[in-house]
């Protein structure tokens, strides 16, 4: 495979970095050592799903789907709906 970047590490600023440099039209390769589902990465990223196909990412690495987001303090969560991010 021919790549005219290389971008070592799938985390949150590797993927944003390929994103943003493939929209520029350069092809872009992103090398990650760990699979997908063999641990989290500590920043714990959600990731919009056009992404994964912005970078032509097989859809095997999301973990899982955000439906939303809440927050909860002293008792009461307010949440809000996120469809399209995507957990990895």
């Amino acid at each position: 495979m021919e790549a005219d970047v290389i971008i070592v590490g799938a985390g949150p600023a590797g993927v944003s970095a390929g994103q943003e440099i493939a929209r520029s039209g350069y092809e872009v390769l992103i090398l990650e050592k760990e699979r997908a589902s063999s641990r989290r990465k500590s920043s714990g990223v959600a990731v919009p799903r056009k992404c994964f196909a912005d970078l032509k990412l097989p859809e095997e690495i999301i973990e899982r789907d955000v439906l939303k987001w809440c927050i909860t303090s002293r008792g009461r969560a307010s949440c809000i709906q996120t469809p399209g991010l995507s957990f990895r």
